[in-house]
């Protein structure tokens, strides 16, 4: 009964280490500055594609396309909600990328998990 004992004890402390990995790796992910793009996003709630939910962004002015780059309205891009990359290509062409932040992701995913759901 006793080496059952000493055994449980030395798999319980075991656990309690790769709890403690997992929660300090876990930790280390939510704090992770990570960005979506519009596709992403609407993939992941079920939208036909980026161009379809642009559209529905635009519609309750969220989005709007400016030189073909979508850019948030001042309201929401104040809310920290997206951000804009730049990007220079090999022929030193500027090319400007909306991405959307952990926060606007969770906006997004709240308000439009329904896609008959009007904002």
């Amino acid at each position: 009964i006793l080496k059952a004992i000493r055994i449980l004890r030395n798999r319980n402390e075991e656990l309690k280490k790769r709890a403690e990995v997992a929660e300090n790796k876990n930790a280390l992910l939510m704090h992770t500055p990570k960005s979506y793009t519009i596709s992403e996003i609407a993939k992941e709630l079920g939208y036909k594609s980026a161009i379809e939910f642009n559209r529905i962004l635009n519609r309750d002015k969220i989005l709007f396309k400016r030189n073909n780059t979508w850019i948030p309205y001042a309201d929401y891009s104040e809310q920290g909600y997206f951000e804009i990359k730049q990007t220079i290509l090999e022929d030193e062409t500027v090319v400007y990328n909306l991405r959307v932040t952990q926060k606007g992701r969770e906006f997004l995913l709240s308000n439009y998990s329904d896609k008959n759901k009007l904002f």
